[in-house]
């Protein structure tokens, strides 16, 4: 009975710029996966991914252009707005 450890990952880019990660942890015996888990995790435009992988860290300087990362923060900013309106003044 050898068991094994595999990770694998997978990238997907949104349109609005947003890397989503799903990271797969198999466990298997004689070749046989017999156990997994799935991870996933979204970065934004303008996120620091220092502590993601080497794939991620190459792949969000190529998209996240200064421009998407304003666009980005536009819309964060007007949704943040929308749900949280200001009280009418006396």
């Amino acid at each position: 009975m050898a068991l094994e450890k595999q990770t694998e990952e997978y990238l997907e880019i949104l349109p609005n710029g947003n890397i989503q990660i799903k990271t797969v942890t198999k466990i298997l015996d004689d070749g046989v996966v017999i156990a997994s888990n799935n991870h996933r995790s979204v970065c934004e435009p303008g996120d620091i991914v220092i502590d993601k992988s080497a794939r991620v860290q190459d792949i969000a300087p190529v998209i996240w252009k200064p421009e998407v990362i304003a666009a980005h923060q536009a819309e964060k900013a007007a949704k943040e707005a929308a749900n949280n309106p200001k009280p009418k003044g006396k």
